[in-house]
């Protein structure tokens, strides 16, 4: 008989129970621990006897390896199974070449205006605007620089090997996997929950979305994001599962059992892993959870150096796939490539950290992943409205051709086109606006002016005019918003029609901003962040 260490197979349809399985043959040793997990999904209107407490509503069944082929089949032939699969083990792409520790020197002289001036920053190749020889980066300074930072966001990293350093401060995290020594629990750190590990990934990965700049250590981060660790990996180990579960709590899944509910979802999601499979449909049902409520889903295509449509998460629907390049714009030598591949960034001596804080080169596409994830970050903080899908594709119609087209890794991704393809979307949605008296069918201006009836300073209003932008007529107001003393918005107007007066703001001195809102000025469009 099969050693299943979860709850029976007993299932019942319509409050009927049904029969167990026909048993096959097992080990017959007790103490053979079982080493392969099944993964089992039920029809509509079944329901376990113990009910189903899995991720997604499944329900997980743990068997001795040798007998997991014949417990799989089995499973498939029952009328209420809907899906079923196992457990694949993953791990970080093979880095192809390992982390180079570099040593910081004082390259501010060097630096361009404005840049954050951390002191590694001139070893970050990945924010510079592309030249005829250096084609391969990413233009991410312009994108940084042009990026309003009014809207919160929270990018969540997928991985192992993270440590605590004061370059990179996380919001939270969480230790999703159990393998090997690891328990499920609160700790996340490497050295707390496998101090035998000696692979910084997780931190190489996080320091290119999030480091924090300007601090004087190292490098900056593409955006200013809350951090979010999920540990799904044990050194560099894991299963396509227990990623599939971290990317429904960093989505807000309340239904992980053991596992408490994440304050609040993230908006970008990395996973720079994966295992040389189709994609499981728990995989892709946690994608598909995630990417419905509105998050991107960026994962690496793989250092294999063969087609990405066997790698996965990367082959997944609704993932954005990431080969790598070298800074010259070529595809490196040891990307995965093909048409699942939607878009390439920089992955050969990609500056990050390890598990000191300390400015490291790394190597693979796991590196070039998050590239990308920070350009989705700065999208989605630009406009917070953009869905996920919306989101990718601004990073793919805005990359830059490839160099060659043998190079099958998609176009160069280019932050400072994508943003100023999204900031001409934002222009379109913010209303027209002008002085109230310049209009062409007010009253003579000067006798306004002049007279100031009912001590009002006609010079102080304005005519906004919003007609363009679309708006639900039972549920969503116009609404303008001024920033206080204390730098809080605070509601100055609302309204359902298209062209209103505006008093109370002065443009020339306030920060004021328009959005489209409920009745009650809240649950916003654009989140308050369209300045005026």
């Amino acid at each position: 008989m099969i050693k299943v260490t979860a709850l029976t197979l007993g299932v019942a349809l319509a409050s009927v129970a049904t029969a167990e399985p026909e048993r096959v043959y097992a080990a017959d040793s007790d103490e053979s621990k079982p080493s392969a997990r099944v993964i089992v999904k039920y029809k509509d209107g079944v329901a376990t006897a113990q009910g189903m407490g899995g991720p997604g509503g499944t329900k997980v069944f743990n068997v001795d390896d040798v007998d997991r082929d014949a417990f799989v089949e089995q499973l498939r032939n029952r009328p209420e199974v809907d899906d079923v699969a196992l457990d694949v083990m993953t791990s970080h792409p093979p880095m192809p070449k390992p982390k180079v520790k570099v040593p910081l020197v004082n390259g501010a002289s060097y630096q361009p205006d404005n840049a954050p001036g951390d002191p590694g920053f001139i070893e970050q190749a990945y924010w510079n605007a592309p030249t005829e020889q250096y084609m391969g980066v990413q233009d991410i300074l312009k994108a940084y620089l042009d990026t309003p930072r009014e809207a919160n966001i929270r990018i969540g990293i997928l991985d192992s090997g993270f440590y605590e350093t004061p370059e990179l401060i996380w919001s939270e995290g969480y230790n999703l996997t159990d393998i090997g020594l690891s328990e499920i629990g609160p700790d996340f750190y490497e050295n707390l929950v496998a101090p035998d590990c000696d692979v910084p990934h997780g931190n190489g990965v996080a320091g290119i979305v999030g480091a924090t700049a300007n601090n004087g250590l190292a490098i900056a981060g593409i955006t200013n994001a809350e951090l979010v660790a999920g540990r799904v990996l044990e050194c560099n180990s894991g299963s396509l599962f227990d990623a599939a579960t971290g990317i429904r709590w960093m989505a807000g899944d309340r239904a992980i059992a053991n596992v408490p509910a994440i304050s609040a979802p993230v908006d970008v999601i990395n996973l720079s892993l994966g295992a040389q499979t189709d994609c499981p449909f728990y995989m892709q049902e946690a994608i598909d959870y995630a990417t419905d409520r509105g998050i991107l889903v960026v994962a690496a295509a793989g250092n294999d150096e063969i087609d990405a449509e066997r790698y996965s998460p990367a082959n997944c629907d609704n993932v954005l796939t990431v080969g790598a390049l070298n800074r010259f714009g070529d595809k490196a030598d040891f990307s995965n490539f093909g048409s699942t591949v939607d878009v390439a960034a920089m992955g050969v001596q990609v500056a990050s950290l390890d598990e000191a804080g300390e400015l490291t080169q790394w190597y693979g596409t796991s590196f070039a992943a998050p590239i990308v994830a920070g350009i989705g970050g700065l999208i989605k903080q630009a406009n917070p409205a953009l869905t996920a899908e919306q989101i990718a594709d601004h990073i793919v119609a805005n990359a830059r051709a490839p160099m060659s087209e043998d190079g099958q890794v998609g176009g160069i991704a280019d932050a400072a086109k994508a943003l100023s393809a999204v900031g001409a979307e934002l222009d379109a949605s913010r209303p027209n606006i002008r002085p109230a008296l310049n209009g062409v069918n007010r009253c003579n201006e000067e006798a306004y002016t002049r007279n100031e009836p009912a001590g009002v300073d006609f010079r102080s209003l304005y005519e906004v005019d919003a007609s363009d932008i679309t708006r639900d007529q039972e549920t969503e107001f116009y609404a303008i918003f001024k920033t206080d003393a204390s730098g809080s918005k605070q509601l100055v107007e609302l309204t359902s029609d298209a062209v209103f007066i505006l008093g109370d703001v002065d443009l020339e001195e306030d920060q004021a901003w328009f959005d489209v809102c409920d009745s009650e000025g809240e649950n916003c469009r654009f989140e308050q962040n369209l300045p005026l």
